[in-house]
């Protein structure tokens, strides 16, 4: 389990569009979530792990909510299953989630 806090100095967010060109203006943004993983085996063969994150906010300074195309929910879930009787053999999947 992860809580995390990012700050990015300079990251683009638009200003404006023109016919010929899309404007984009320095702002400094601050990003807060949480994040948490679990893998295990679940038998000899099947291994299995997940994940979720959340940004809980995205904001500049002046407390706005900013890039609001990255997603808040992130789900992960992968499994690698050990084939019996071809050694080294390995099969997996992974499954992964974002919310608009």
């Amino acid at each position: 389990f992860a809580l995390f806090k990012t700050v990015q100095e300079n990251q683009a967010q638009f200003a404006a569009q023109t016919p010929t060109q899309t404007l984009y203006e320095p702002i400094k943004a601050t990003t807060k979530g949480y994040e948490f993983d679990v893998s295990g085996a679940l038998t000899e063969r099947l291994n299995v792990n997940a994940g979720y994150t959340r940004l809980m906010s995205v904001k500049d300074d002046e407390d706005q909510n900013v890039n609001p195309f990255i997603p808040r929910h992130l789900v992960r879930l992968t499994t690698v299953y050990k084939v019996p009787f071809i050694e080294d053999l390995k099969i997996g999947a992974s499954v992964n989630w974002q919310s608009d």
